[in-house]
């Protein structure tokens, strides 16, 4: 497995700062009777703000101590599913360095940090939801597709994918 080599987390400037603030202002309402209590219960423990971009250091420091899963700063925009999946398996979560700008708020391209903040992290504080996280991916690293790529095999368990 790829290991990353530890990194500082970035110093978000203030135009990103606003950019997150909006994008909170709005998702965080819209969320509310439509996803899980998790979710509500994550965003309160971990203590992620809604008027500026979190203190990544503390951020980790909190899921840490709560959970085991660690943070992890990357410049990846986009990780190919291998190292996802390889980092998932080590209860590590990968923070992109990289906001939408404000202009785009409503749409991007790419998975941007707002989106691994407020869209995976705070539902890693579930352990019962993040266990099942960590060995889903374990199964998913063991498997083996066939050739054609129309079965997958999981030890002795073969799954048709056609």
């Amino acid at each position: 497995m790829k290991q990353h080599p530890p990194r500082s987390f970035k110093t978000w400037r203030a135009q990103e700062h606003e950019t997150w603030k909006r994008l909170a202002s709005r998702q965080l309402p819209n969320a509310r009777g439509k996803v899980s209590e998790i979710f509500f219960e994550g965003i309160e423990k971990l203590k992620i703000p809604q008027d500026k971009i979190p203190d990544f250091h503390q951020l980790k420091r909190r899921l840490a101590n709560q959970t085991g899963w660690k943070l992890i700063s990357t410049d990846l925009e986009f990780a190919d599913g291998q190292s996802w999946f390889e980092t998932l398996a080590r209860n590590e979560f990968f923070v992109t360095e990289y906001i939408r700008p404000l202009d785009s708020l409503e749409y991007t391209p790419k998975p941007d940090m707002f989106h691994d903040t407020f869209g995976h992290i705070p539902f890693l504080i579930n352990t019962q939801l993040s266990d099942i996280i960590h060995v889903f991916t374990k199964k998913i690293l063991a498997a083996t597709l066939s050739k054609d790529s129309n079965s997958v095999t999981f030890g002795d368990t073969r799954l048709s994918l056609g």
